[in-house]
């Protein structure tokens, strides 16, 4: 097995790509400046006039301008040099009488979450919205990216699927600039591999910068059980290979990909002390690369994607990090309950909670620096609190019958195509599977700036707030305290 994926993963692919692609990608690192060069290059016949780099990374939700992190921008028409004009656009360059090809040089940039652009001696590490820009009338088409394979001894980790190699250039095809852009790869010595297989689905534990004497395989099983609860809500897996690239070394946070993602780790990060943030960035796969609001798919990167439901993108799946590495027995129920008593007293400490509902700090955080929230409510912990209280409302309303996950599930089956929800939908599923209660409960804590009604919440479902914390209620009825034990465990089995 272990053959075929590192063939998989690393050398050329056996066969040449099946059709000629839209544009290619070249880029190559430049260690003695910290930058890359990058072209792109238009089919024969190709031509646009109008040549973009995006104002946004997905899942960074802040306007950064990446037109700026660029220079040395040159374009060519066939064999001729053409001028590019800068307007009043940061990120936009016109050519009056169209270009097939653009070069430029990338300075090293940071988003919120992750470098978009990392060169060092030993490797390369890219992030596609810092870095990568379009052609107009030529992003729904497929695209080749070529990557220069240096220094010597260097390997490259990229999560698309391989193309037509030929040294000192490793190929990968992307279905069109979205997947090109939301698929990170790093290039270096220092990149080391650990592969595994989950479901019939490779995987791999990508580790660079000081990798050099962490234990990757320590991560498998993190990575296989989370997995394995995941599909065991969504009844798949939908990608066809998944890699966590960890960053040892580099700065910390994680930032979700389509079928990847990357975290900075501390060298002597262990499996425990990650667990957290794999789950979180894992179940991103499922819960805003797939299920979103319409403004997040198909993109807009020249402005800002205004919705009301990033709480429920990055909150619920806060909550839903913890809930599945409590199925899959990573960490105890007990655990789980202190995590969800911890939400709570940071919500509503202080009065933030009574000046700015999720939704406004979802629709506003464009307004705000850090992509966390806005008017000081993160919609990672308020979405988090959101999801718990519906979770609870919804298997106490329905006898254990449903809960949070089938409101999930069927949102994943409704926008893992093309489009996205409406921004009311997560209200009408709740309402589906909880009754006509759940559209007060979700108003209040979606839509209104009060404290999330809980204790009433936690004592229908057999627990109950003891000294601030959250416990299994003592004095809870047979029928609550029999949902207490069910709980966070699934109520169906696929």
């Amino acid at each position: 097995m272990a053959p075929v994926l590192r063939r998989f993963l690393f050398l050329p692919a056996i066969l040449a790509a099946s059709s000629l692609q839209a544009a290619t990608y070249t880029i190559e690192a430049l260690p003695e400046t910290k930058q890359a060069k990058v072209t792109i290059a238009l089919n024969p016949g190709g031509s646009s006039t109008q040549f973009r780099m995006p104002a946004w990374a997905p899942g960074d939700y802040q306007i950064l301008n990446y037109g700026t992190k660029i220079e040395q921008v040159k374009f060519r028409q066939g064999r001729e040099w053409v001028d590019g004009v800068e307007g009043d656009d940061l990120n936009l360059w016109t050519i009056e009488g169209g270009a097939s090809e653009v070069t430029y040089v990338v300075n090293e940039s940071h988003g919120n979450f992750s470098p978009n652009l990392r060169v060092t001696d030993a490797e390369m590490f890219v992030s596609g919205p810092g870095v990568l820009g379009w052609f107009a009338g030529h992003a729904d088409e497929k695209h080749d990216l070529r990557i220069k394979v240096a220094p010597i001894g260097a390997s490259v980790a990229c999560p698309l699927d391989p193309g037509d190699s030929i040294a000192p250039y490793q190929a990968y095809v992307a279905e069109d600039y979205d997947e090109l852009i939301d698929s990170p790869f790093v290039v270096g010595t220092t990149v080391r591999v650990h592969q595994f297989v989950v479901e019939g689905k490779p995987h791999a534990i990508i580790g660079y910068n000081q990798s050099a004497g962490v234990n990757l395989a320590a991560f498998e099983d993190n990575a296989t059980k989370i997995a394995i609860e995941a599909k065991k809500i969504f009844g798949e897996l939908p990608y066809d290979r998944y890699y966590y690239f960890f960053d040892f070394g580099g700065p910390g946070g994680g930032l979700e990909h389509l079928d990847s993602t990357k975290i900075g780790l501390s060298p002597r990060a262990s499996a425990a002390s990650a667990l957290g943030i794999m789950s979180h960035e894992y179940f991103h796969t499922f819960n805003v690369k797939r299920i979103r609001s319409k403004p997040l798919g198909p993109f807009d990167y020249t402005k800002p994607a205004v919705t009301g439901a990033i709480w429920w993108l990055e909150g619920v799946t806060d909550y839903y990090a913890d809930v599945i590495t409590t199925r899959a027995g990573l960490e105890s129920r007990q655990d789980f309950l202190r995590s969800m008593t911890g939400t709570f007293n940071s919500l509503h400490r202080g009065n933030a909670f009574m000046r700015t509902t999720a939704d406004e700090s979802s629709r506003r955080v464009w307004e705000a620096r850090g992509s966390q929230g806005f008017g000081g409510i993160s919609y990672y912990t308020k979405g988090k609190a959101v999801g718990f209280a519906l979770d609870l409302a919804i298997r106490a309303e329905s006898g254990n019958r449903h809960s949070l996950d089938d409101v999930i599930r069927d949102l994943y089956n409704e926008t893992k195509g093309p489009s996205g929800f409406e921004e009311g939908r997560i209200r009408e599923l709740c309402i589906k599977y909880g009754g006509e209660r759940l559209g007060g409960l979700y108003d209040v804590c979606v839509m209104q700036a009060v404290r999330i009604p809980i204790e009433g919440l936690l004592s229908a479902a057999g627990l109950a707030m003891v000294d601030g914390a959250i416990v299994d209620d003592p004095n809870a009825t047979q029928v609550s305290s029999s949902l207490a034990k069910a709980y966070p465990y699934q109520t169906m089995r696929w």
